[in-house]
């Protein structure tokens, strides 16, 4: 295993290795996988990522994103300050954010602060990456907060679902977005024996949960790891079969 700290952001994902992100691409589309799919950017996502920042990382916010003012897109002025602010963000690998959002960031930080659960993020390392080889494979993983003497991570949620920070809420966006995965993945790279969810809601009253996965959850999550590997291993063959099967444009029956 080899451990970096302080690595960029870019560099690591610059490095060669399969991260969970792409475990969970190559189980739902090995074909968006085999083509270098990246989901698009969203105002949501970079609130998200601003609070992960304002949270972990406060040194670096200003190196990682560019704050865009309020700005009036019915004149000429304002589209072309709008696309001059795009240029930068782009061309230095800032991350752009209205300020309205990022105001709502800070807001939803200072909140997070009062809370005891805050506590919780000391005597521990913010965003190190972890490289190593699963079953020969090369593998990557960068948590968001890890306490190695206890053998813990911590992993930020931002959600801006009502009451998304709730059990019965955050348990189906574990099962959507397949966070199980997530955890048992981290916990494979870095030796951790326990991965918490902490949740935040980006909606005032902006209340928060704190969640860990039994021990079904994991074990499943690494069948699913394995059956990545499979699909990773015969990438060809599962394309193949994924567009075949799943070609959306036929009629199908939903039950």
């Amino acid at each position: 295993m080899e451990i970096v700290k302080d690595m960029s952001n870019s560099d690591y994902r610059a490095r060669e290795g399969l991260s969970s992100s792409d475990i969970k691409m190559l189980l739902e589309n090995p074909y968006k996988y085999k083509i270098g799919y990246k989901k698009p950017k969203s105002e949501n996502l970079a609130l998200g990522s601003a609070v992960h920042s304002l949270i972990l990382e406060p040194e670096n916010f200003k190196s990682d994103f560019l704050v865009m003012p309020d700005l009036n897109l019915r004149t000429k002025d304002g589209k072309e300050e709008k696309a001059k602010l795009e240029y930068e963000a782009e061309s230095s690998g800032k991350i752009l954010i209205k300020e309205d959002s990022y105001k709502k960031a800070l807001d939803i930080v200072d909140n997070f602060k009062q809370r005891s659960v805050f506590d919780m993020f000391k005597n521990g390392v913010a965003e190190v990456s972890f490289f190593s080889e699963i079953n020969g494979i090369k593998c990557k993983a960068r948590p968001d907060y890890f306490i190695q003497d206890k053998g813990i991570i911590l992993d930020l949620k931002t959600t801006s679902q009502e009451n998304g920070a709730s059990p019965d809420n955050f348990l189906k966006a574990i099962a959507n977005f397949r966070y199980y995965i997530q955890a048992k993945w981290y916990m494979l790279l870095t030796g951790a024996k326990e991965f918490y969810f902490v949740v935040l809601e980006t909606e005032s009253p902006y209340m928060l949960g704190v969640y860990e996965l039994d021990k079904v959850s994991l074990d499943f999550a690494e069948k699913e790891i394995l059956r990545a590997f499979e699909v990773f291993r015969n990438l060809d063959k599962f394309q193949s079969i994924f567009l075949d099967n799943l070609d959306y444009s036929k009629v199908q029956t939903l039950t």
